[in-house]
C-alpha cells in the first residue's frame, strides 16, 4: 500500500468519525433547547403563582368585582401554562400533577372566599374568615411554588447532564484529532527518517568495503522502490569491484612476471602482455606508441603498425580530449607518473570508460625513454559509481526539499564530560524557513552564542541522546524564537546527532482558537486565556480585554499572576495549581484586579493542555465575570429579607389597623346607644361624660385616618406643604394644651429660649409631628411622671426636643423606629398598641421641611426625641 493510499484511508476514517460526533452534538444541543423552553414555562408558572397570591391578598383587603375578574384571567393564563408542560420522568410527571391539583384547590378556595365573603359582608366573622382564607391561599401558593422550584432543579440537572455530554463529545473530538496527527507522524515522518537512516548507514557500510550489505524492503511503496534501486546498485558495484579486483590482481602478477622476463626476452614480454585482459601500452619520448598488447589491439581493432600510422588520440571522446591528452603530455614532458580517465571509442563503436596509469621509463644510465602504462576498462565500475551518485543526489534532494527542518549537531562537553553546549554543523533550507535564521549565521556556531539566555536543559537533553543512544521526541515553545516546535533527535556517532523538527506554531494557535470557540459556544461573554507551562499568557481573547481592561499586546508573554494579581494567598495558589496538574481540570472562584485597580469576582474553569507525548505544555482558562451577579444576588437577598419583613409588618399593620379602627368605633357606638336608650335616666353630667368620650374617640379615629392618608401621599410623592411664617412656640403650646388632660396625670413642661425666630412651616403638619411625639411620650411614660418639651436656637437651626421618663429605646432600635410599621413593645406586648406609622410620617414631614429627626437616650432613664428646622 502506497503512502498516499494510507493517508486517504486515515482521512476518510477520521472524517466519518467527526460527522458522527457532529450529529451527536446537534442532537444534544436540540435537547438542551427543548429543556430550556420547559424551564422558561416553569419559571412563568412560578411568576403567575406569585401574581395569584398577590391578587388574592389584594381582594381580601379590597373585595371588589373587578379584582375577581383579574384573578380569574390570571388563573386562566396560569392553567394554560401548566397544560403546556410535558415531561417523561415519573418524578416530573408527579410534580406536574401536584401543581395541577394545587391550582384547582386554589381556585376552589378563592371561589369560596367570593361566595362566603358576600354572605358575611356585614358580619363580625368576616375578618376571621378572611384571615383563615388567606392562610389557605398562602399554603396552596407555597405548595405550587415549591413544586415549580423542584421541577426547575430537575430541569437544571438535565441541562447539566446534556452539557456534560456535549463537553465529552468535544473532548472526544480533540482526542481523535490528536490520534489523527499521531498516525500522520507515524505514517510519514518517522518512516521517512528511519529510511534515511538506513540509507545513510548503508552508504557508510559500503564505503567501508562491505559489498554484501543490503537494505531489507518492508513496504511496496515509493521508498521501497528506492530501496530496490539501492540494492541493485550495490549488486552491480559488487560485480564490478570483483572484476576490477580480479583484473588488478592478474595485472599486478603479470606485470611483475613480465617485467622479470622482459630483460631476458621481448617475446616473452609480448606473450605476457597479450595474456592480460587489461590494455598495456608503451610510448617513446614523443608520445608515439611503441608497444601495445593484445587486449589493446582487440579493444581498438588495430595493429601496432596501424596505431603508429594514425594518431591514437583520435579515439578519445571529444569532451574528454583536452583533459586526458593534456594530462598525458604534461606527464611526458615532466617525466612524471600519468593518471587520467576518459571515454574511448571501442572497435564496435561503443564508448567505454578507460582509466589509464602510466609510469616514466628510464634507461640504466637514467635517460628518459617514454611512458609505459595500462588502461583497464572501468565502464562497469563507473556505472556503479554513477548509480551511487544518483542515489546520493536523491538523498540530497530529499534533504534539501523536505518540509521539516533538519540539522546535524555536535555536543560540546566540559572537562567533566558533561554536555555544556551544542554546535550546529549542517542545516537544510527548511531549517532556515521554519526558524527564520540563515545557515551562514548558524553553521559553526553554538547554541549559547546564538541564544545567550537558552536554558541548560535544552542542550543537556540532546547530550543524553548521544550518551545513551535513545531517540528523543518532544514538543515545546522555544522561548528565544517564540515559536512551537515538534522535535525528534537521533544519535549519529559519539558526539553528533541529527534533529528533525516541525514548526507547529500555527497549529498551536489553531488549537487555542478551537478551544476558545468551544467555550464561546457555551457563553460568548466569557474570557478565554491560554497559558504556557511557565504560566505565561499565550492567548488573550477579546472578552478578556473587555473584562480586565488589558490589550493583548500588554499581556502576551507575561506571567498571568503578575498581570491579573489574584487576591488569594500563596497556599491557595499552590493548592489550585496542584489540583489542576493532578486532575487536569479546575473549577474555582477567584478575585482578580482590573487594569483600573478595581477588583473583579470571577468563576474560572481551567483545562490542562498536553502534547502527543502526554507532556504538559500549559493550560487554558474560561473566566466569567460574576461581579454584577454577586452584587445582584446580595441585593436580591437583602431585598427578599426586607420584603419578608415588610410583609410581616403589613400583616401586623392590618391587624393593628383593624383593631385601632374597631376600638374607637365600638366605644362611639356603645356610648351613642346608651345615650339613645330612653328607658335609662342619665344625669346631665353622665351625658356630658359620654359625649366627651365620643368626641375623644372620634378625634382618635380622625387622627388615625389622617395618618393613613398622609402615609399614602408620602409614598406617592403627593404630600404638599402649605408653609407660612410661624412661631414654633405657638404650635408647641397648642399641642401641649391638647394633651394636658391625660389619664396618666403626666405633667407637660415647656422650655423656650427668648426671642425665638419665626420659621417658614406648614402649621398643620408640624402640629401633626408634635402630637405624634407627645402622644408617644405619654403612651410609654409611667403614671405621674413628666414630659419636657423645649425649643432652642442652634446656629442657623431651631432644635425641638421631647424628653420623657419612659423605659428608653435600645440602641439597635434607634434607626428602626422611623421605619414604616415598626413598633416598640412594652413589658407586655398587649399593653401598648399603635399602627407603627406615626414616626415614619413625622420623619418625612421634618425632612420635607429641610430638617432631620433623631432620638437620644437620657442619662438616667427615658428617651429624648429631637428634630431640627432650618431658620
Amino acid at each position: 500500500m502506497s503512502i498516499k493510499t494510507r493517508f486517504k484511508i486515515t482521512i476518510y476514517l477520521f472524517g466519518t468519525i467527526l460527522i458522527g460526533i457532529g450529529l451527536a452534538l446537534i442532537i444534544t444541543n436540540y435537547q438542551v433547547y427543548e429543556i430550556q423552553k420547559q424551564s422558561e414555562i416553569v419559571f412563568n408558572i412560578s411568576l403567575k403563582a406569585s401574581e395569584l397570591n398577590y391578587l388574592s391578598g389584594y381582594y381580601l383587603i379590597y373585595p371588589e368585582s373587578h379584582q375577581v375578574v383579574r384573578w380569574k384571567s390570571s388563573f386562566a393564563t396560569f392553567t394554560n401554562q401548566i397544560r403546556n408542560l410535558d415531561f417523561d420522568s415519573p418524578e416530573e410527571q408527579m410534580l406536574i400533577r401536584n401543581i395541577r391539583e394545587n391550582s384547582q384547590r386554589l381556585k376552589e378556595i378563592f371561589e369560596d372566599i367570593i361566595l362566603v365573603g358576600l354572605k358575611l359582608q356585614h358580619s363580625n366573622q368576616k375578618p376571621v374568615f378572611f384571615n383563615i382564607s388567606w392562610s389557605r391561599l398562602a399554603i396552596q401558593n407555597q405548595s405550587i411554588i415549591s413544586d415549580t422550584l423542584r421541577l426547575s432543579r430537575l430541569l437544571l440537572k438535565k441541562t447539566n447532564r446534556l452539557t456534560l455530554t456535549r463537553t465529552l463529545f468535544l473532548y472526544l473530538f480533540f482526542i481523535l484529532l490528536s490520534l489523527f496527527l499521531l498516525v500522520n507522524y507515524i505514517l510519514n515522518y518517522k518512516y521517512i527518517i528511519n529510511s534515511l537512516d538506513l540509507f545513510r548507514s548503508g552508504v557508510k557500510i559500503i564505503g567501508l568495503g562491505n559489498l554484501e550489505f543490503k537494505i531489507k524492503q518492508t513496504r511496496n511503496d515509493e521508498i521501497g522502490e528506492v530501496i530496490n534501486a539501492f540494492n541493485q546498485m550495490v549488486t552491480e558495484l559488487k560485480h564490478a569491484n570483483n572484476e576490477l579486483i580480479n583484473n588488478r590482481d592478474k595485472l599486478e602478477e603479470l606485470v611483475e612476471e613480465r617485467t622479470a622476463i622482459l630483460v631476458e626476452s621481448e617475446e616473452r614480454f609480448r606473450t605476457m602482455a597479450d595474456g592480460t585482459p587489461v590494455m598495456i601500452w608503451v610510448t617513446n619520448t614523443k608520445g608515439e606508441m611503441e608497444f601495445i598488447n593484445k587486449a589493446y589491439r582487440e579493444f581498438f581493432g588495430v595493429t601496432i603498425e596501424e596505431i603508429k600510422a594514425k594518431d591514437w588520440q583520435a579515439s578519445v571522446h571529444p569532451e574528454d580530449t583536452s583533459t586526458y591528452i593534456d594530462s598525458f603530455f604534461t606527464s611526458l614532458q615532466e617525466h612524471k607518473k600519468f593518471h587520467s580517465r576518459a571515454r574511448m571509442r571501442r572497435v564496435d563503436g561503443q564508448w567505454r570508460w578507460i582509466e589509464s596509469y602510466g609510469k616514466p621509463r628510464f634507461s640504466s644510465d637514467g635517460k628518459f625513454l617514454g611512458i609505459a602504462g595500462s588502461s583497464p576498462d572501468i565502464t562497469a565500475r563507473k556505472s556503479a559509481e554513477e548509480s551511487l551518485r544518483q542515489s546520493e543526489e536523491r538523498y540530497r534532494t530529499l534533504f534539501n526539499t523536505m518540509t521539516e527542518g533538519f540539522a546535524i549537531d555536535e555536543i560540546i562537553l566540559d572537562k567533566n564530560g558533561k554536555p555544556c553546549d551544542l554546535k550546529y554543523l549542517e542545516v537544510n533550507p527548511a531549517f532556515e524557513t521554519q526558524t527564520g535564521l540563515k545557515a551562514s549565521d548558524i553553521i559553526g556556531r553554538t547554541m549559547i552564542e546564538l541564544f545567550p539566555n537558552a536554558e541548560p536543559f535544552r542542550y543537556e537533553r540532546y547530550g543524553k541522546v548521544v550518551q545513551t543512544g535513545e531517540p528523543l521526541h518532544f514538543e515545546e515553545m522555544f522561548g528565544p524564537l517564540k515559536r512551537w516546535f515538534e522535535v525528534k533527535a537521533y544519535k549519529i556517532d559519539e558526539r553528533r546527532l541529527a534533529t528533525l523538527f516541525v514548526d507547529n506554531t500555527e497549529r498551536k494557535k489553531t488549537e487555542l482558537k478551537l478551544i476558545e470557540q468551544a467555550f464561546v459556544l457555551s457563553n460568548i461573554s466569557d474570557a478565554v486565556v491560554g497559558y504556557d507551562r511557565e504560566n505565561r499568557v499565550t492567548y488573550w481573547g477579546p472578552s478578556a480585554v473587555r473584562i480586565f481592561g488589558y490589550k493583548e499586546n500588554e499581556v502576551t508573554g507575561k506571567c498571568g499572576l503578575d498581570v491579573l494579581r489574584p487576591t488569594y494567598t500563596k497556599e491557595t495558589r499552590k493548592k489550585l495549581r496542584d489540583q489542576l496538574w493532578n486532575t487536569g481540570y479546575l473549577e474555582s472562584e477567584i478575585t482578580y484586579r482590573h487594569k483600573d485597580g478595581r477588583y473583579i469576582d470571577t468563576e474560572v474553569n481551567s483545562k490542562l493542555l498536553k502534547d502527543i507525548n502526554d507532556y504538559v505544555i500549559g493550560h487554558v482558562s474560561l473566566i466569567r465575570d460574576v461581579s454584577e451577579r454577586k452584587k445582584a444576588l446580595l441585593i436580591l437577598k437583602n431585598e427578599n429579607i426586607r420584603l419578608q419583613e415588610l410583609d410581616r409588618k403589613k400583616s401586623e399593620f392590618i391587624s393593628i389597623v383593624s383593631h385601632d379602627l374597631r376600638t374607637p368605633l365600638t366605644s362611639i357606638m356603645g356610648f351613642a346607644d346608651t345615650l339613645m336608650r330612653k328607658n335609662l335616666n342619665l344625669s346631665e353630667e353622665q351625658k356630658e361624660t359620654f359625649i366627651g368620650y365620643i368626641q375623644e374617640e372620634s378625634r382618635r379615629l380622625g387622627r388615625l385616618i389622617s395618618d393613613f392618608l398622609d402615609l399614602s401621599k408620602i409614598e406617592e410623592g403627593k404630600l404638599e406643604l402649605k408653609k407660612r411664617k410661624t412661631k414654633i412656640e405657638q404650635i408647641i403650646n397648642k399641642a401641649v394644651g391638647m394633651f394636658e388632660m391625660n389619664k396618666k396625670e403626666i405633667r407637660l413642661i415647656t422650655e423656650y429660649e427668648k426671642d425665638m425666630p419665626n420659621l417658614n412651616l406648614d402649621y398643620d403638619k408640624m402640629m401633626q409631628v408634635l402630637q405624634n411625639l407627645l402622644g408617644n411620650a405619654i403612651k410609654y411614660s409611667p403614671v405621674k411622671t413628666k414630659v419636657i418639651i423645649s425649643a432652642k436656637k442652634d446656629s442657623d437651626t431651631v432644635i425641638v426636643s421631647i424628653k420623657d421618663e419612659g423605659p428608653g429605646i435600645k440602641n439597635e432600635e434607634k434607626e428602626k423606629i422611623f421605619q414604616k410599621f415598626y413598633r416598640i413593645f412594652g413589658d407586655k406586648d398587649d399593653e401598648i398598641l399603635g399602627s407603627g406609622i406615626g414616626l415614619s410620617i413625622a420623619k418625612a414631614i421634618i425632612e420635607m421641611h429641610g430638617g432631620k429627626i433623631w432620638v437620644e437616650d437620657n442619662i438616667d432613664r427615658g428617651s429624648t426625641f429631637k428634630f431640627s428646622l432650618t431658620i
